[in-house]
């Protein structure tokens, strides 16, 4: 059943987006139209946010092969030397 609800919300939720834009779909718009409680709407996602962010995941994954390396990201500077540098360029404007 979780699974069918999760489906039902993120369908609605798509369709939402097809017609307006993101700022003004709201979670009570969004539970009228799926025909469930905002209960049910929130024990699944924490607010609107957290359904935007799981949406566009998906989203994103559709492009990326399901075997493609992971990569990871490792910063040119140390967090200490980004400081320094940004506290000297502050001192100098």
């Amino acid at each position: 059943m979780a699974l069918y609800t999760k489906k039902l919300i993120m369908s609605t939720f798509q369709e939402m987006l097809e017609e307006l834009p993101f700022d003004k779909i709201t979670v009570a718009a969004l539970v009228k139209r799926a025909g469930i409680s905002p209960n049910t709407f929130y024990y699944h996602y924490q607010d609107i946010y957290a359904l935007l962010d799981v949406w566009f995941r998906e989203r994103a994954e559709s492009f990326i092969p399901s075997n493609a390396p992971i990569l990871t990201f490792t910063p040119l500077h140390s967090s200490a030397q980004e400081t320094a540098r940004t506290e000297s360029f502050c001192a100098q404007t």
